[in-house]
């Protein structure tokens, strides 16, 4: 599945959520933003992914996992702290304070990020950084909450 970076959110809705803008949707038929990425930003973005008992980004989560879209592998781990999971089952939502929304991207963006160099918007980073993991967040409550809406 192709979406634009920043483009208004749109995944199986019959609208747009202009709050929560798309990140790292990418594919091999579309040009994407390619640069380095520090491994600090990469880093938080695994943290992220692997979540906590009160912090929670993942959206839309599905039985099986999806290939990367650009090289076809699947069954992809990341691993947090000794803790392993596989990438590629759901999408997760960035709060963006900034802009009182979120950027959605699906899990498989750390693959995108560090195997074909795929540069998110600054923005994104932005958001990613500043986000705290301590705090209760359940991504899937304020989807629930946002799609409501349209």
């Amino acid at each position: 599945m192709y979406f634009e970076d920043l483009s208004d959110y749109s995944y199986y809705l019959r609208g747009e959520l202009p709050n929560v803008k798309n990140v790292g949707w990418i594919d091999s038929r579309h040009y994407f933003e390619r640069g380095d990425v520090p491994k600090v930003v990469v880093d938080k973005l695994c943290r992220l992914i692997a979540g906590s008992t009160v912090f929670d980004a993942h959206v839309n989560r599905i039985r099986g996992v999806h290939p990367c879209n650009l090289c076809g592998e699947r069954n992809i781990e990341v691993s947090v702290g000794g803790k392993s999971m596989y990438i590629g089952s759901s999408e997760i939502w960035v709060p963006y304070t900034c802009a009182d929304g979120y950027f959605a991207s699906p899990t498989m963006i750390v693959h995108y990020i560090e195997v074909h160099g795929y540069k998110p918007p600054d923005e994104f980073i932005e958001a990613l950084m500043a986000v705290s993991l301590e705090g209760r967040y359940s991504a899937q409550d304020a989807y629930m909450l946002a799609v409501s809406k349209v």
